[in-house]
């Protein structure tokens, strides 16, 4: 019986982001429930990151490890 953990960050949004101290680590992760309706802008955000270019959208900047809130998107992601 394999049970996962319902984990979600303090700005409720995914994190994607370097994980620091280990070059060529990513993490895409704590979407809670939200992969598949966030899977497209979540791997546009993931290789901005990894290839080192700016986000596609200033929205897709805010999903940083030290994000602690985030207002409202209005819906737009």
């Amino acid at each position: 019986n394999l049970k996962g953990e319902w984990i979600h960050s303090d700005s409720e949004r995914p994190i994607i982001d370097a994980w620091p101290g280990v070059e060529g680590l990513f993490l895409s992760t704590a979407f809670v429930g939200h992969g598949v309706m966030f899977s497209a802008a979540g791997g546009e955000i993931l290789a901005s990151k990894v290839l080192g270019e700016d986000p596609l959208h200033p929205l897709f900047s805010q999903f940083d490890l030290d994000i602690t809130h985030v207002a409202t998107d209005g819906g737009e992601l």
